[in-house]
């Protein structure tokens, strides 16, 4: 029997529902409705099979990160990368198409217990065109007097990415030792920091300290840097 066919059998009995830490676990939402993305390059597979399949048989591959889906047809596209730039005009309409990503898990509703040394709970975003990484925390504990007082007025903290951005004025780089976005927003906590600047494609980061900024704040376009900035709503 072809493994596609096998999948199929095995998700349609919900067999494969069953696997903690699989497929129960990721969860997809709809990006763009009536939108197909179309980026040279970035499709892996293209097989007609219902919006839940298609789903899942991406999560079980490591190399897929979105997938576009047809209602009418269940044509099912699995990509490799994410849409995530307003510039991109690759982003298409078009008709019974929609377009999928992972969705990110909520905040507990407890979150203020993960910072028990005082800070406040921040959860930052991923990189879209990254495959989402649920064994990731996910969130920092920023000690930020600004953060702090949006939390004290009931708001909820996130840094979120503007892409191929920078921001001019950093405070701190990490000079001994390469690190990660997801490091950068742990240490987030040593360094009293709140948003960060990444380089895409290596382990190199910035952090700003000081003061609160904004995403209108003395930002330039940058290809190779994403920033990271906090909002609270």
């Amino acid at each position: 029997m072809k493994s596609s066919r096998l999948l199929s059998i095995l998700l349609t009995s919900g067999f494969l529902f069953s696997i903690q830490g699989t497929i129960n676990e990721a969860m997809w939402k709809v990006k763009e409705t009536g939108k197909r993305y179309t980026l040279p390059g970035s499709g892996i597979v293209s097989m007609i099979v219902s919006r839940i399949i298609c789903g899942s048989t991406c999560l079980l591959r490591q190399d897929c990160i979105s997938f576009n889906h047809n209602e009418a047809t269940w044509q099912c596209e699995l990509l490799n990368t994410a849409y995530h730039k307003p510039s991109d005009q690759t982003l298409v309409t078009a008709s019974g198409w929609n377009y999928y990503n992972f969705l990110p898990p909520r905040p507990p509703k407890n979150a203020s217990d993960y910072c028990a040394n005082g800070g406040t709970y921040v959860q930052y975003e991923q990189p879209v065109y990254l495959r989402y990484n649920y064994a990731l925390d996910g969130y920092t504990c920023s000690p930020h007097s600004w953060v702090k007082a949006q939390a004290d007025a009931g708001k909820t903290c996130k840094m979120v990415i503007m892409y191929d951005t920078d921001f001019i004025g950093q405070d701190s780089a990490f000079t001994n030792r390469p690190v990660t976005y997801y490091e950068a927003a742990k240490l987030c906590m040593t360094y009293n920091c709140i948003g960060m600047i990444c380089r895409k494609h290596t382990a190199t980061c910035w952090l700003k300290i000081n003061t609160q900024f904004t995403s209108s704040t003395m930002t330039s376009a940058a290809t190779d840097l994403n920033f990271w900035y906090t909002v609270c709503e």
